[in-house]
């Protein structure tokens, strides 16, 4: 088998994550203990891990290693296989390198990766894709996921949910007065629906197994409410309390009250 690593040219990125701005140090520590984090990191990490079993024999790409520099390493402790992560951002690659240290880290971007055809076993991407300025690098970023899984190989996805009204009005805000607000920390991107997510996936190589919206508790309002929380000594028995929330998963208001797209595939054969 050739080597899994090669180099590859960098690309110019119209990602704000991806680019040259950076986190400090602080700002990272602060976000990794807010509560709404704590929840999205929950509910993901359940996600992730009710698709994705272990297989220590298996090479896994995460394609980004924000949650890690903020302190959590949840997906990996679930499912102990051989994990890479990449991230464009110097100091997000850093502080989850000092975090994580046994965990081979490449400041890679993922339309452009540094890995040989069909060498992983499966790819974690929780909501790195949704931070392009550009829908063309969506695409660019599943073809190369595509190429680089093996066949059989799962792909665990999600992406901001489009149909959120909540959502919805974020992204009217401009980006700079969203930052101004505090808002988001980060460069909001584009994303799609359920139904173009799935279509570009199936271009991509990929069989799609599983639709679904998750994270249903306003993500806004666990954010205002965290620091009063924190005050009162009750903030980890409502961080216990939201995933129930979960439940409106299955109803069908879900793609009004889920925060993210959820999805789960695989890379079809060579002859599927």
């Amino acid at each position: 088998m050739a080597h899994p690593i090669r180099h590859v040219p960098r690309l110019s990125t119209t990602a704000a994550r991806a680019s040259d701005e950076e986190y400090s140090a602080d700002l990272l520590d602060a976000l990794g203990t807010a509560l709404w984090r704590r929840y999205n990191d929950k509910v993901v990490h359940a996600f992730v891990g009710r698709h994705l079993e272990a297989n220590p024999t298996a090479m896994l790409l995460k394609t980004d290693v924000f949650e890690e520099a903020l302190g959590n390493d949840g997906i990996r402790r679930a499912i102990p296989n051989f994990f890479v992560g990449i991230d464009r951002s110097r100091a997000v690659a850093e502080a989850a390198r000092r975090r994580i240290p046994d965990v081979p880290l490449i400041r890679a971007d993922v339309r452009r990766l540094p890995f040989a055809d069909a060498v992983l076993g499966g790819a974690i991407s929780t909501s790195t894709l949704d931070h392009f300025r550009d829908p063309r690098d969506l695409v660019l970023a599943l073809r190369e996921l595509g190429r680089v899984l093996r066949p059989g190989a799962k792909l665990i996805l999600t992406l901001d949910n489009p149909r959120n009204p909540l959502l919805a009005v974020r992204n009217a805000i401009p980006d700079v007065l969203r930052r101004r607000l505090g808002m988001t920390p980060y460069f909001v991107g584009y994303t799609c629906g359920p139904g173009r997510l799935g279509r570009l996936l199936t271009e991509s190589g990929f069989a799609v197994r599983e639709t679904t919206a998750i994270l249903h508790f306003p993500r806004v309002l666990a954010a205002l409410s965290g620091s009063m929380l924190r005050r009162l000594g009750i903030e980890d028995d409502i961080l216990a309390l939201l995933p129930r929330a979960e439940a409106l998963g299955r109803w069908p208001t879900r793609w009004c009250t889920g925060h993210y797209i959820g999805v789960w595939a695989t890379r079809r054969g060579c002859d599927s």
